[in-house]
């Protein structure tokens, strides 16, 4: 929690100081505004939704890389690949680190083969422990990880999908030196709680990374902001221009339920 609260206070500082001079905070990193990201889409709470199909289209989310559910809903799969038209390999499962080994290493066999990835199959102090569970499935992780010490160790033990999150990295210099760092060894899909001072920074990697964006989540997040990041139809994220991390807040907030 201290590394969190020290990382707001920090980010709270990068949005006074662009604000002060009437730029949007990746203009002071860089005099090229970062290009923009691809999204992989989260659907936590609507993979049983009724209006699940018609609401995932409408938001362009299908367009995402990667279409990610629980490992709890993963009965759901095959249902919601066939009722979007969506092939397996575009799906990943979140095991959200809840699992211990003997239960994960059963519930990862039933998975079908070809999907995008497995995410946290492990707590991450077990991650020792990933090749025990003999996955047929690239394995991410990393938004429980802290340092590039932490995720040097996970790529050693398994990890080729790394995603960060920019929020709990303790810092914007921190993460970017993260970020730089595994954006040249893997894939690199930073962890959506930080998904707009992760767009700030995109350009600074050695690839511009693709981002978490929570269909379920993101406009709680968003809420205070006048100016929102919204996915466009072809699944894409853009850095913003407004003054700051995302320009002026709301007066009136409309409390989400």
């Amino acid at each position: 929690m201290a590394l969190v609260a020290a990382t707001a206070l920090e980010y709270a500082a990068w949005d006074f100081a662009a604000k002060q001079r009437s730029v949007p905070v990746w203009r002071l990193l860089s005099e090229s505004a970062p290009p923009p990201c691809g999204i992989y889409a989260t659907f936590f709470g609507l993979e049983n939704a009724d209006a699940t199909v018609s609401e995932l289209v409408s938001a362009h989310a299908l367009e995402a890389n990667v279409k990610k559910i629980g490992a709890d809903k993963d009965i759901a799969l095959k249902r919601l690949a066939d009722a979007t038209g969506t092939e397996l390999s575009s799906w990943a499962i979140d095991f959200k680190a809840q699992y211990g080994l003997d239960d994960a290493r059963s519930m990862l066999h039933r998975l079908p083969d070809g999907l995008a990835w497995v995410e946290e199959p492990l707590p991450p102090h077990e991650i020792d422990l990933l090749a025990l569970l003999q996955a047929r499935h690239p394995i991410a992780a990393g938004e429980h990880f802290y340092s590039v010490f932490e995720f040097s160790s996970a790529r050693e033990h398994g990890v080729s999908i790394f995603q960060p999150d920019p929020v709990f990295s303790g810092g914007l210099d921190h993460y970017i030196r993260i970020a730089s760092s595994l954006s040249r060894h893997g894939d690199f899909y930073p962890h959506g709680n930080g998904l707009i001072p992760a767009l700030h920074v995109a350009g600074i990697t050695t690839n511009a990374p693709v981002l978490e964006f929570h269909f379920g989540l993101e406009a709680k997040r968003q809420v205070l902001w006048q100016h929102k990041i919204i996915p466009d139809k072809s699944a894409t994220v853009h850095a913003p221009h407004q003054p700051g991390w995302l320009g002026d807040m709301c007066e009136t907030v409309k409390i989400l339920e």
